[in-house]
């Protein structure tokens, strides 16, 4: 399994995630997104976020890919073969990973990912649904929205299980989350969980059996 788990943004490890790839090719998921009224979803995507310019810029060769296409179909042919890496961004986790599930990305990723035939990266809620649970990001996201066009299935529990525990990105950062996160943190502690931090400026590189941790210091 190949993984790269940013806090915030690309993060310090993009020429690490290239090499661990092998290529350049990169699907875009900005699905966490799909709870904002669709002017302000594009907005966020070309003009906050700049996705096409921002990967670009780091050596990467982008397409955005909206799961609510697959809502149907639930099928996703060669991606793996079209694809070296499969991206997912910033929103709401709870979202994101009700996208996932209900267009089927879930399991073909968990397959895809474990055989490596695809690498996963992802930031902030990209992270987060890494980790096997997203018990205690209810303190940073609302579980209960359903974006129009969804399932109104109860709000997942658990993540694609690449990750033991729960990610908590925008840990201790000067970021409007990390006080939330901050929360969750101590009530995860509390619980006994197990719990993986990323501050931003820092991310994981996982590749096989070793997990390497890259921060801004010592980017790749």
């Amino acid at each position: 399994m190949k993984a790269y788990l940013s806090s915030h943004g690309l993060g310090p490890g993009i020429g690490a995630l290239r090499e661990i790839a092998g290529g350049n090719r990169t699907a875009i998921i900005v699905n966490a997104l799909d709870h904002f009224p669709s002017a302000e979803r594009k907005r966020i995507v070309n003009d906050v976020i700049g996705i096409e310019p921002l990967f670009a810029g780091a050596g990467l060769l982008p397409k955005i890919i909206d799961l609510r296409e697959s809502f149907e179909t639930r099928s996703f042919g060669n991606f793996a073969d079209e694809f070296d890496i499969v991206w997912l961004t910033g929103g709401n986790c709870f979202v994101l990973q009700r996208a996932l599930v209900h267009s089927g990305m879930d399991r073909y990723l968990i397959d895809a990912v474990r055989d490596e035939r695809i690498v996963y990266a992802g930031w902030s809620a990209g992270a987060c649904v890494a980790g096997t649970s997203l018990r205690g990001l209810y303190q940073v996201d609302d579980p209960d929205i359903v974006p129009q066009g969804y399932p109104t299935f109860p709000a997942p529990e658990s993540g694609l299980g690449f990750i033991e525990g729960t990610i908590l990105p925008h840990f201790d950062s000067a970021h409007p989350e990390s006080d939330d996160i901050g929360r969750a943190f101590k009530q995860l502690k509390r619980e006994g969980a197990v719990v993986t931090c990323l501050r931003d400026g820092e991310a994981l590189l996982i590749a096989n059996e070793n997990v390497r941790h890259i921060s801004t210091e010592r980017a790749a």
